[in-house]
This record gives structure tokens, sequence and C-alpha cells, in this order.
């Protein structure tokens, strides 16, 4: 990936059974981009950390925003350990 595909990001922690809490991310794609939760997981990996790439993803049309416009991210986190519960979305292996 040359251009990063994403316009806006919320990375949360949620609940895992054993690590206790793993790294989340919910993404908004840009317009036109088209990547599944694998690449962006690769290019995390390539390009960070691998204890802090999130080991699920979630690819949104809009992200959770208060009302001064900012990412909500209590409400980022509970959609995040939601859907990773209900394994909502798309989940990348730990």
């Amino acid at each position: 990936m040359s251009r990063r595909p994403r316009a806006e990001l919320a990375r949360q922690q949620v609940p895992h059974a054993v690590k206790g809490l793993v790294p989340a991310a919910m993404v908004v794609l840009r317009e036109g981009a088209s990547v599944s939760a694998d690449g962006l997981k690769a290019y995390c990996l390539d390009k960070g950390a691998a204890y802090a790439h999130p080991r699920f993803v979630q690819i949104v049309d809009a992200l959770p925003l208060n009302g001064a416009g900012k990412i909500d991210r209590r409400i980022a986190q509970a959609k995040l350990a939601a859907a990773y519960a209900g394994n909502i979305g798309e989940k990348v292996s730990v």
C-alpha cells in the first residue's frame, strides 16, 4: 500500500479471554479505497510493533462523534467490544 487507505481511525482495547485486553480498530476507508482487515493487519505489522497491531478490525461508514465533532471514544470502545464478542465485522487472527 503506497497510500494509506483509511480516512479515519479509532483504536481501542477490547476484552480478551486469555490476554486481558487486545488492540482493536474501527476504520473508515477513503473514498474509492478497498482493503480487507487482513490487508490492514499486514500493513500494521509491517509499519509498527508486533504487540500493537490490531487483533480485530471493523470497517465502518462513519465513526461515532460527540457534540464537538470529535471521536466519541467511549461509544467506539463499546461498539468494538460488542463486535469483537459477537464476531461482527472482519476479525483478524491473534
